[in-house]
């Protein structure tokens, strides 16, 4: 049975609703079917015409739950001129909350000041927050989100202001920010959290392991170690690796696959406890480096089963040097799908085409190529000296 259709049941045997007992009303006013008409619009959403008929019953009970109920179904209809007035009628805190959002949704924000001392701070800002992001203001929303965290100094109110902060684009001074609340709150992981990312994003290395340094959790550890491995930065990886010994082995795996040490690197998979997916590539991978075995084929399913970029990174060099165009194609367009944009895959794509004649491709792709890495800009340049020349065969 539906709401409506059960507060109706209990109208009809004479219950209670929203704690009020019905009534005798004025002469000439069925209550029953006023109340139960009420219902019905509020059950099918017409919530301006309930809020009319909920009024009409607070006026003739004088009982605060049809005016509360009135208030509210005004302010869910948009009529915040008569929510207004009507909550002005009510006694308490409870009308006073509705007032207060019935004059934000109004955009009468001066007037909504007032009521701060009596909805309290957090539900004063989130309410204000939430109603200016949703009309995009975020110039005022930035000035909301400050006061909230200048006054309360709460993790929730450093979260919104840092997110404002954020989408103004302000990144130095969300740091700025994170960094002075870190110093009166140094055990704030969400300040450290907030903080990590946003110096990942700036690319601000020496800051950001100076805060892995200060709080060497084994969850910052390894995010450092990730930061080196996801730019393929082995000599940065290899002395993080050194530093923090405790770290797990499968990083030293990681790290011999981007130094293209095989031996070590076989040798420490193995020693790994483990048949995920990612260990099982780094076995095979490493064991074809050194004895031919397994197969490319069997490497391709071992890479697709780890789902990883950095199984297809490696995987690239390997295809070209064994001339494997239409695997490679496909090895780099796969890895374009999951990381789009990829310089990497961009350069060893425009290396296949330019080696199968498609120089127009290879071009389309290397001007898409932003990198300062200084083999991949070598190797666009062989690119764009192969297509130049015309060459369409495949040469040492």
């Amino acid at each position: 049975m539906s709401r409506g259709r059960a507060l109706l049941a209990g109208i009809l045997v004479g219950g209670v609703l929203l704690g009020a007992p019905v009534l005798p009303g004025k002469k000439g006013v069925n209550r029953d079917q006023l109340l139960a008409k009420a219902v019905l619009l509020e059950e099918e959403s017409e919530n301006w015409e309930a809020a009319q008929l909920y009024y009409r019953l607070y006026q003739l009970t004088r009982e605060p739950p049809f005016l509360k109920k009135s208030v509210e179904l005004a302010i869910y209809g948009g009529r915040y001129r008569e929510a207004i007035q009507w909550a002005k009628e009510g006694e308490g805190k409870e009308f006073q909350k509705l007032l207060f959002k019935a004059l934000v949704f109004s955009d009468r924000l001066k007037e909504a000041e007032q009521l701060k001392p009596v909805v309290g701070e957090e539900y004063f800002y989130h309410l204000i927050i939430s109603h200016l992001g949703g009309l995009g203001r975020d110039r005022q929303l930035l000035e909301y989100a400050r006061r909230h965290y200048l006054e309360t100094h709460s993790e929730e109110g450093l979260k919104i202001y840092i997110s404002a902060l954020l989408k103004a684009n302000r990144l130095q001074q969300a740091v700025g920010v994170l960094n002075a609340h870190l110093l009166e709150y140094p055990s704030s992981e969400g300040a450290v959290k907030m903080l990590g990312k946003i110096l990942k994003q700036l690319e601000a290395q020496k800051q950001l392991f100076s805060l892995y340094r200060r709080y060497p959790t084994p969850e910052h550890l390894e995010e450092g170690a990730r930061y080196f491995w996801e730019r393929f930065n082995w000599q940065g990886l290899e002395k993080w690796l050194t530093e923090n010994p405790s770290l797990p082995k499968i990083w030293w795996a990681r790290l011999y696959l981007l130094k293209e040490e095989w031996k070590k690197g076989l040798k420490i998979s193995e020693e790994l406890n483990s048949s995920s997916p990612e260990v099982q590539f780094y076995r095979g991978y490493f064991s074809h480096q050194l004895t031919g075995h397994p197969s490319i084929e069997r490497l391709v399913q071992l890479a697709e089963r780890w789902g990883e970029v950095y199984g297809y990174r490696a995987l690239l060099p390997l295809l070209i040097q064994t001339h494997r165009w239409e695997l490679g194609e496909q090895i780099a367009i796969d890895g374009l799908e999951k990381v789009e944009g990829d310089p990497f895959f961009l350069v060893y794509l425009g290396i296949i085409y330019s080696v199968e004649g498609r120089c127009e491709e290879a071009r389309e792709h290397l001007d898409r190529v932003l990198t300062t890495d200084p083999v991949l800009i070598r190797l666009s340049n062989w690119i764009l000296k192969r297509c130049r020349s015309d060459i369409a065969k495949y040469s040492h």
